[in-house]
């Protein structure tokens, strides 16, 4: 709140001791988040801790209860499902939750389950998640609610829709809502006072005690409601609210509220024009205002309309001398209303004239304020909602890029840039391009070679290959051998393309591992780059690339990094560097060297890196000594950790180790344009492509100039020649490929055995987990099955799906297309095909919910299974086969699953006899889904076959 306003702010309660900075240390002292940043724990306190603060601010009479209480929590509040609830569930024993009090999460978009988190934080006990919405939590087969926290939505023009939603649940329930800002505050609350309800005061959950910063759930407050009180609002109530609505919507055209906390507590309200100045003037825009003297229209430069200058305009805004008067009166002592303050009331009367000027362009001088027919000029917002409409969630979060290179044993791209040398300001030809890297070629030992000739050198230490029409196109390979030893090949491949007065430049760099212990990939752009963009120039999409550190400090900077930042054409990376000086030192220096074609790197100081963070999502800024890698084409849809980031730079020289960690990122990230081998062709690629234009020239040639027989030979010949030269390099990638494979293969054999152990830990774990927090023994299955006789086995397939409701309920799940299958199969064994069912609903799934000393659980089905002559066996490589995968994937639930297992009996093609049941099994519901049966998948077999 600005010290130069005149109308006193709303009253607001809050414990000093529940602020973010507090919360967080509290959290810090939790086992399970040990060691944790500071930054992260404050996150984690904005995220988590907003519900547990409204209930002991807002409702301390629950808290402070001994009687068990129920309270369920709701509206947008899908942020506090991550990870399973266990984030509400740290913050509750932080702050010493009452143990009367049971939580219940009700939200019908729940978070993903998080991956790779830390161990410890598996032990702590989740929130119950309930994957519906809240209003199911008051059904009355449901146990009695006593306390309700919704969190509103952040989005202005779903506010009525959400009070409608809310309907007679405050007359059941102690109901707690909570808001963003002040702005939607006071939206929300004269729509529930207008609607019958009753609001309490507001209470701010923020950092310091100061106002709150933008995140859902910030100011709280309680609502109340006596059934015989709840109605629906008048023409005139509804017109006076999407007058109010207008006017925000309209001083807000590029401004997205929830994320302007800031702008959101000022408009709409009243400020001095200067201190000590008696003139007030009324916030109507981003940084405007209109003067509630004379009308003039005011153009604020600072924060909103702390000094605020004069700027001239002919039109002034149509208030009348009554108009203004009552404006000078708004915030000066109303009555409450509802449980409204005064200023709350003020306030929205502000933003219903200014709905009302802005749709109008006029103001009836005869009409007093608050009173404006505004049938005919303002349209509604939102039509009545049924009392259960379905309220709007955000998208999840799309899985994040991998930002790092490939360390397993083949072929492993490093990096690849494209760009032009030269142009009309510095011309190239192909022959100065290619002279440069057969210089830098000399350097590695290679003399002698010239610029206009294929050809291929080796030595013990590499090998050089290369390619030219002579006229338009150069290439060259180069293998440096030197860490062969070690496991590891570097391959460098350039391409030069010859173009009126410049060259485009195509490089690609790649290691050939022999082992996954080989020296790591991590490398930079090769010397004779930076060569030549020193001495040509190097330039993408009309920019230079300069091997320097672009230090952003004035006005025009700035507009430049933000340009380029988010410019949507943008293919190379941004590094950007904060510290505290905004100065580039000479490891910087050498970085830019090093990514010179894969990235800008940029080096910022606070005060850019404030501006910096008002341009982007909440979680991808960068500021104190910190540097941040951002992809191509930023967006509010992209997962945080598609722009890494390190916090680990002092703000001095940059280490080694940390400068490796950012190439490698850059290098990863500069392989993933959707047109790469269209920028930078493999080597091979132009290698084919010449030797077909060579063959198709030679041909033409030759059979223009073969009139004898010696000359007929020669034609041949020399056909044969580049035949032979062709089909030996198709040789050469044919063995590459099948060495690939075979290391691909051993990979996916370790990786699958990896994932095998990783399931078993997280069985243990989640066993020790039930024992840790339970504090009561392991009790065995209860597995109604064991305690009753086996089932009637059918001979027929007609009632198949209700057999399996019947005898395999929460435990298999017998997907529609596998009962088709069935009826459509000829296979004559059918009550086989029962059995092996009742084998997967009963013995399989025990094993795989089996603890850790449970082995007998394996032992009994492995007994089973051999008693039905069954194999049970992963599917192969079909499921990965772009021939076949489709099969193999069916729809669960929402979820795509692979079908990656299957129990099998019998060889051959007859499927009268051959018996398979394809299935997966789901972790999440631990059950088994049954997806194919009883016949073969296709696979290269079948389909030979």
């Amino acid at each position: 709140m600005s010290d130069t306003e005149t109308a006193p702010p709303e009253q607001t309660t809050g414990d000093p001791a529940w602020t973010v900075f507090v919360v967080a240390q509290r959290l810090a002292t939790q086992p399970a988040l040990a060691g944790a940043p500071g930054h992260d724990l404050l996150d984690m306190a904005t995220y988590w801790a907003p519900p547990l603060f409204a209930l002991r601010h807002a409702a301390p009479e629950v808290w402070e209860s001994d009687k068990p209480t129920r309270v369920v929590i709701g509206g947008y509040a899908k942020v506090l499902t991550d990870m399973g609830g266990r984030g509400l569930s740290l913050v509750a024993r932080a702050m010493e939750l009452p143990r009367s009090v049971s939580l219940t999460i009700w939200c019908d978009a729940a978070l993903p389950p998080a991956r790779n988190i830390r161990r410890e934080f598996l032990l702590v006990p989740p929130t119950k998640v309930v994957r519906k919405r809240w209003h199911h939590a008051l059904d009355p087969k449901q146990p009695a609610v006593d306390v309700l926290i919704l969190m509103a939505t952040p989005i202005l023009s779903d506010i009525a829709r959400f009070v409608d939603q809310l309907g007679p649940a405050p007359a059941a329930a102690t109901t707690l809502l909570g808001v963003p800002t002040r702005l939607h505050a006071v939206l929300l609350r004269k729509r529930l006072v207008m609607a019958g309800y009753t609001v309490a005061e507001l209470h701010e959950f923020g950092y310091d005690g100061g106002p709150p910063t933008t995140h859902e759930g910030m100011l709280w407050f309680k609502v109340s409601l006596r059934r015989e009180d709840l109605r629906t609002l008048g023409d005139e109530e509804r017109h006076d609210w999407d007058a109010a609505f207008r006017g925000v919507e309209n001083g807000l055209p590029d401004l997205d509220p929830s994320e302007s906390a800031a702008f959101c507590e000022r408009y709409g309200r009243i400020f001095r024009l200067r201190p000590g100045d008696d003139e007030l003037v009324l916030h109507t825009g981003a940084n405007d205002g209109v003067s509630l003297k004379t009308g003039q229209y005011f153009f604020a430069l600072d924060d909103y309309g702390a000094d605020v200058v004069s700027v001239d305009f002919e039109d002034e805004y149509p208030f009348d001398e009554s108009v203004l008067e009552t404006l000078r009166d708004i915030g000066q002592g109303r009555e409450r209303a509802g449980g409204m303050s005064g200023h709350e009331a003020a306030h929205f009367e502000v933003l219903c004239l200014l709905g009302t000027i802005r749709g109008t362009d006029e103001l009836d001088p005869d009409i007093e304020l608050g009173q404006q027919d505004t049938a005919a000029l303002v349209t509604s917002i939102e039509p009545e909602a049924a009392a259960l409409a379905p309220m709007p969630t955000p998208a999840l979060l799309p899985p994040a890029r991998p930002a790092r290179l490939n360390r397993a044993a083949g072929t492993t791209e490093v990096l690849a840039l494209a760009a032009m040398l030269g142009g009309a300001h510095a011309p190239v030809t192909l022959e100065q391009a290619s002279s440069r890297v057969v210089d830098w070629l000399s350097g590695k030992g290679f003399h002698g070679l010239a610029t206009n000739t294929s050809e291929q050198v080796s030595t013990p230490d590499g090998e050089v290959t290369v390619e030219t029409d002579e006229a338009t196109v150069w290439a060259v390979r180069f293998d440096d051998r030197r860490q062969m030893a070690e496991g590891a090949i570097w391959r460098v491949e350039m391409t030069l393309v010859a173009l009126p007065q410049a060259c485009a430049l195509g490089v690609r760099l790649s290691q050939l591992r022999s082992t996954a212990s080989a020296p790591d990939p991590t490398s930079g752009v090769p010397a004779a780059v930076v060569s030549m963009s020193r001495e040509f120039g190097l330039w993408d999409g009309g920019t230079r690339l300069e091997p320097a550190v672009t230090e952003i400090r004035g006005h025009g900077d700035f507009n430049w990094l933000q340009a380029t930042l988010f410019d949507p054409g943008r293919a190379l990376a941004m590094v950007v560097v904060s510290n505290r000086s905004g100065d580039a030192d000479a490891s910087l220096t050498k970085l830019a060297s090093r990514l010179l074609g894969l990235a800008h790197v940029v080096v910022i100081g606070p005060a850019v890196a404030r501006q910096l963070s008002e341009l982007l999502p909440a979680r991808y800024p960068v500021y104190g000594n910190a540097i941040r890698v951002y992809r191509p084409r930023p967006g509010h849809g992209d997962n945080p950790l598609d722009h890494p980031l390190w916090t680990s730079y002092s703000g001095l020289a940059l280490a080694p180790a940390l400068a490796n960690q950012i190439a490698e990122a850059v290098s990863a990230i500069s392989l993933e344009h959707e047109s790469l081998d269209e920028r930078a062709p493999p080597f091979r690629v132009v290698r084919q492509q010449l030797t077909a234009s060579r063959l198709a020239t030679l041909q033409q040639r030759t059979s223009r100039l073969a009139s004898t027989v010696e000359e007929e030979r020669a034609r041949h010949e020399a056909i044969v020649h580049q035949l032979e030269k062709s089909r030996s390099d198709q040789a050469a990638r044919i063995a590459e490929l099948e060495a690939e494979v075979r290391a691909l293969q051993e990979e996916i054999t370790a990786l699958k055995q990896e994932r095998d152990a990783a399931l078993d830990d997280v069985r243990a774990i989640r066993h020790q987990a039930s024992q840790a927090w339970t504090g009561l023994p392991r009790g065995e299955d209860q597995h109604e099955a064991e305690t009753g006789s086996e089932p009637e086995i059918p001979h027929v397939w007609d009632g198949l799906e209700d057999w399996v409701e019947r005898h395999c309920a929460g435990r298999l799940v017998l997907l529609p297309s596998a009962a088709k299958a069935c009826r459509e199969s000829p296979f004559e064994d059918v009550p086989l095909a029962y059995r092996s069912l009742l084998l997967l609903a009963n013995e399989y799934v025990d094993m795989r919910r089996r603890g850790p000393d449970e082995d007998g659980r394996k032992a009994a089905f492995e007994a089973a299974r051999l008693e039905l002559g069954l194999d049970c066996s992963p599917v192969g490589n079909a499921k990965d086969s772009h021939q076949f995968k489709a099969d193999y994937r069916k729809t669960f639930e929402g979820r795509q699953i692979v079908l990656d297992l299957h129990l099998k009996r019998g060889k051959g093609y007859d499927e009268r006899t051959i018996f398979r049941v394809y299935f997966a099994y789901d972790e999440e519901s631990q059950r088994v889904i049954v997806g194919h049966m009883p016949s073969h998948l296709t696979n290269r077999k079948t389909r030979n076959a």
